[in-house]
């Protein structure tokens, strides 16, 4: 895959956590691309699950989009800031 001579801006934000006492410093947010998020929808699609999986498989695959949804929110704030 060829790479972009751009320098892609990085910002900060805090690591997210339900501790007090643990380190909160920030962290560089990745730049996102829309061709990203097109795979990870094709490759963990955003769907009920069926019933021939067991539960550990659903919570993986909840754990996917969760994923998959807070990469989409960095770019939506990628957008927002360009």
């Amino acid at each position: 895959m060829p790479m972009s001579n751009q320098n892609p801006k990085i910002t900060m934000i805090k690591k997210p956590t339900n501790d007090p006492s643990s380190d909160n410093t920030a962290l560089p947010i990745p730049v996102v691309s829309k061709s990203l998020l097109a795979y990870l929808h094709e490759v963990f699609p955003d769907r009920v699950p069926t019933l021939d999986l067991s539960e550990r498989e659903i919570w993986s695959k909840v754990g996917q989009v969760q994923v998959v949804r807070h990469l989409e929110n960095i770019f939506s704030q990628q957008k927002f800031m360009e």
